[in-house]
């Protein structure tokens, strides 16, 4: 087919619209000498494809709690009797757990960085070998922040690092078969964990031989955001052979041949319409050379 199809009755379709542009002097006077603008689009973007590939639907079972984790996916487990304890009236149960998401996460740009805020669904079931019980349902809304900072280290690294904070986290109880549950207890519990757990982000752009950054920054406005540099061009070491040709040291430039090149000799002597001799002898054609 040619391109891409879009039904636009699809309910496929991605849930935000394309954001604005930044404003037209953000690019007619950059804060640096290179400077890279973006919005929020790319994360939304990538976030609705990781759910539509269904990176966020998961079940949660025992096996994928770390050891040594003091959470155990169990009714007997004192944490889960806390929030639900009805479970108590099923002993010796596993609990396994499926997310999905539910309300769409959506992102955000202002000066103090990105925001994230979405909702996922999350079911608590109870079985073992014989007997399986849908126990609770619960929506988790989730929400936090992460600062970007851009700064260069002493190899011309470009390094954008990110930090998580200000986590919030709200849960209600969609439905329960097993009475009354303690979801602002969870509520509270969710944003300490996710503290705990969250770890910085460091992107690092990949370097440009003698290409030298200096004073890289980064700007975070309403709707945008700016990572900026200096540059300079370190010249590489060697001898300029016509205009788009550098030949290396240990090399000699040959710029008189039908086409410049570089002879892989030093100080040699350039033939006509090709080749070369070595330093101390001449060329007397047909590719010879004579002292």
């Amino acid at each position: 087919s040619d391109g891409l199809v879009i039904d636009e009755k699809s309910s496929d379709l991605p849930h935000f619209k394309p954001t604005s542009a930044p404003p037209l002097s953000v690019f007619t006077s950059p804060p640096g000498e290179i400077s890279f603008t973006y919005t929020p689009l790319p994360l939304l973007s990538g976030l609705w494809s990781l759910n539509k590939a269904g990176v966020f639907n998961k079940v949660i079972t025992q096996k994928d709690i770390p050891k040594g984790s003091p959470v155990t996916l169990s009714t007997n487990s004192f944490g889960f009797i806390l929030i639900a304890p009805g479970i108590t009236s099923y002993p010796n149960m596993d609990i396994t757990v499926a997310t999905s998401v539910f309300k769409p996460f959506v992102a955000s740009l202002d000066p103090a960085g990105v925001s994230l805020k979405g909702v996922l669904q999350m079911v608590f079931s109870l079985q073992n070998s014989t007997y399986s019980h849908k126990g609770w349902t619960l929506n988790v809304g989730l929400g936090f922040a992460a600062s970007l900072v851009a700064n260069n280290d002493p190899v011309n690294h470009i390094h954008v690092n990110g930090t998580f904070s200000n986590f919030t986290a709200s849960v209600t109880t969609a439905s329960s078969s097993v009475g009354t549950i303690n979801d602002s207890e969870l509520g509270d519990l969710i944003p300490i964990v996710a503290q705990y757990m969250a770890s910085p982000v460091n992107f690092v752009f990949p370097t440009i031989p003698h290409f030298a950054v200096s004073e890289t920054t980064s700007i975070s406005k309403t709707g945008f955001g700016v990572f900026a540099s200096n540059f300079v061009f370190d010249t590489p070491p060697g001898t300029q052979c016509g205009p788009s040709l550098r030949c290396p040291v240990e090399t000699t430039c040959c710029a008189h041949w039908p086409e410049p090149g570089c002879c892989q000799v030093p100080n040699a002597s350039c033939c006509q319409g090709g080749g070369c001799c070595p330093s101390g002898t001449r060329c007397i054609g047909n590719g010879e050379c004579q002292r």
